[in-house]
């Protein structure tokens, strides 16, 4: 291949197979901006007469198909070669200047001016920042960078055997070369032995050589594939700076005009920063707020650390009190921390912050907390009281709060155009509709080594919602038009075991009680009988009270199934109605037992269409079932004591006769559930029943509260 005369020559590797996904490194998409190849492509466009050379491999007719202007050359034996081989596939030019670059980072056309202008025959660029450039950078991708050690500007080592601790850099993809350096690296090409050699197998056969590699710190000012935050970083920067290039892109919100000055340039010239802030914004009150560079970067969060100045009048008195203020307020005087100034908004109906993922987990919903009361951009940030509402990524978003929908919409622009979406977003609306953007930064926290998956969030999701539909629909076992669940109904899972139990916890609960014994327990004592229905539902792993198998467990087994459906379809309207009452369902909804309350609380059975006849039939049922817990008491605490007797003697036997551990746990868990469970189920009943007793008692004045007190 040859070169078009006097042109810079740019050989761009991408013959392998991207770190993820099944499109080659040059294509990999990275949201609004475009692909990867886009980026350097533009980069590349600093130079004044480029002549684009891109090696491919792996699916090149990807490459071939989208990019019809770069010259493509084909790397056939791209599966056993390395980026050295790609290189002299596509054949350095004698007498042109080149730029060798990876397919998968992205960079600036500022990277390229500062290689171009760097003195020596070959110099490339590095990072020192390389440690700390994004969050969640783990030692051992450390270790598998390639790393660079440096004497001053020049390199002496490098490659990713480097030891990190003793390293200075990392390698940061993209390398020119003047005449010399290509006649030089040709000659180190033909000595590499390795078909995967790399480029830095290749430059060390330089420096064992003699040659003098230089190198131009990026300082940051580049970005990987191989981890989604580091090309959010790339694109972001600190709040002024996110804020200037989200300005001119299309997400449908408003960043408002802005005036950025750092440090040195505020301690050089106060009276001209003075100057620029009242010229672009004149006559408008305005808000000085933070933009330091070790505020809300990619490693931690400073939300609310540094200082706000709002409703700043546009005079220079007051707008050098304020900028001096928002200075002083900063821990660490660094020169290029930043103040940003802004026009205060007005007519502010709601603000908030979303974070674009759970804190905690990095789980994919959208978090979106907001004030709609005070009128003022910070009531959040501040700490004033605020509404939460979360949404799952992919679902519809429902209008309960009128702005969400917009404000939404346009978070998720931003992320595409960022490339990101663990965000952190601050947000105003305003009366005419308007979503206007105060701040983006990134979610500091790193969820490594145990990152969500999305996709099994959202098949649990599903799973769950299709089962909901199925368990709210009628049922061909139990009575009563339409499901209900709950977490404190009946056997109160959220006390016993947690609205988020570990599965050998839900397991043993289900096992010893709520998959047959309580229903067992409630049709031996007189009620129906509704085996083999569980009482315990999962959905997306949390348990809840299936309240209809509940409500129909406490109809007497004595009425039909036409009196019962009554009975439950009104348990089920009263629990709609008032879903409070949800942890009292036995006291307040549900007559369990014949108490001196009873008239009164039939009386809304009469208006469900519940006739007095059948009210009747319903009160002797009660009064069999209480007469019967009665008699049943003293035999209940007899088994009782019976089962602790059985639990000792196999305790001693275990200890006299050991085996298996698992089977001492069987022979343990059979023992309870076979008897002790279903005895202290039985038992539990009588409490309920005792207690429901006294509370009609003190409701129709036969005792009093304190005696029953005393009593208890």
């Amino acid at each position: 291949m040859t070169s078009q005369p006097g042109a810079d020559q740019v050989v761009i590797l991408a013959a392998g197979r991207a770190a993820r996904g099944r499109a080659p490194s040059a294509v990999v998409d990275t949201g609004s901006h475009g692909r990867v190849l886009d980026w350097i492509l533009e980069a590349f466009g600093a130079l004044a007469n480029p002549d684009l050379c891109v090696v491919a491999g792996y699916r090149a007719e990807e490459i071939i198909e989208r990019y019809p202007q770069p010259r493509v050359v084909l790397n056939r034996d791209w599966e056993t070669t390395g980026p050295a081989h790609s290189l002299a596939v596509a054949g350095l030019q004698p007498g042109t200047r080149a730029f060798v670059s990876y397919s998968d980072i992205v960079f600036r056309a500022e990277a390229v001016r500062r290689l171009s202008e760097a003195s020596g025959d070959i110099c490339i660029a590095i990072d020192t920042q390389w440690r700390v450039r994004y969050d969640g950078r783990t030692q051992g991708a450390l270790d598998r960078a390639e790393k660079v050690r440096l004497a001053g500007s020049r390199v002496t080592g490098i490659g990713s055997d480097l030891a990190s601790d003793s390293s200075d850099g990392e390698y940061a993809g993209v390398m020119r070369l003047n005449p010399a350096g290509v006649v030089a690296v040709n000659r180190a090409l033909q000595q590499l032995t390795n078909p995967k050699a790399g480029i830095p197998a290749l430059l060390r056969i330089l420096l064992d050589e003699g040659a003098t590699i230089n190198a131009v710190d990026l300082n940051g000012a580049w970005a990987e594939l191989d981890a989604q935050q580091d090309l959010a970083r790339f694109v972001l920067g600190t709040k002024a700076e996110s804020l200037e290039r989200l300005r001119p892109m299309r997400h449908g919100g408003v960043v408002s005009d802005l005036v950025t000055a750092t440090w040195h340039e505020w301690l050089s010239d106060e009276q001209l920063v003075i100057d620029r802030v009242l010229a672009a914004m004149p006559l408008r009150p305005l808000i000085v707020r933070s933009s330091a560079v070790s505020e809300d970067t990619w490693n931690e969060s400073a939300a609310g650390v540094h200082e706000s100045v709002l409703d700043v009048v546009p005079e220079r008195d007051a707008v050098c009190a304020a900028i001096r203020s928002v200075f002083a307020s900063y821990r660490i005087r660094d020169p290029l921390n930043q103040v940003l100034v802004q026009p205060m908004l007005r007519d502010v109906a709601t603000s908030g912050v979303v974070m674009s993922r759970t804190h905690a987990f990095g789980a994919p919903y959208y978090v979106v907390n907001f004030d709609d009361v005070s009128a003022r951009t910070d009531a959040v940030t501040a700490g004033r009281d605020a509404r939460t509402v979360i949404v799952h990524r992919s679902a519809a978003v429902r209008a309960d709060w009128p702005a969400l929908p917009a404000v939404l919409t346009t978070v998720r622009k931003i992320e595409a155009l960022v490339g990101h979406d663990s965000l952190d977003i601050e947000f105003a609306t305003t009366g005419d509709g308007a979503v206007h953007i105060l701040q983006v930064r990134p979610i500091s926290l790193n969820h490594q080594p145990d990152p969500t998956d999305d996709q099994e969030v959202a098949d649990a999701l599903a799973s769950a919602s299709a089962a909901l539909e199925r368990k709210l629909a009628p049922s061909q076992r139990l009575l009563g038009t339409r499901g209900r669940f709950s977490v404190m109904t009946d056997w109160n899972p959220a006390e016993i075991i947690g609205t988020k139990p570990r599965r050998l916890a839900t397991s043993l609960y289900r096992y010893l009680i709520t998959d047959e014994v309580w229903a067992m327990q409630r049709a031996e004592y007189g009620y129906r009988d509704v085996r083999p229905t569980p009482l315990l539902v999962e959905f997306a792993g949390h348990p809840y009270v299936d309240v209809r198998a509940s409500f129909n467990s406490f109809v007497p087994a004595a009425l039909d199934d036409r009196v019962a459906s009554k009975l439950v379809n009104h348990y089920l309207t009263v629990l709609t109605e008032s879903p409070e009452l949800h942890d009292k369902v036995e006291f307040e909804i549900v007559p369990t037992c014949l108490t001196s309350q009873i008239a009164t609380r039939s009386n809304t059975l009469k208006a469900s269409g519940v006739s007095n006849a059948e009210v009747a039939e319903f009160h002797d049922a009660l009064r069999d079932i209480t007469v019967g817990a009665f008699t049943r008491i003293e035999a209940d605490i007899a088994d009782m004591e019976m089962h602790r007797a059985r639990i000792a003697t196999l305790r001693e036997q275990q200890r006299c006769a050991p085996y298996a551990y698992l089977d001492h746990v069987y022979d343990s868990l059979e023992l309870a559930r076979r008897g002790a469970t279903l005895t202290f189920a039985h038992l539990a009943r009588s409490a309920f029943i005792a207690t429901d007793l006294l509370r009609g008692f003190v409701a129709t004045g036969v005792v009093t509260q304190p005696r029953v007190d005393d009593l208890l």
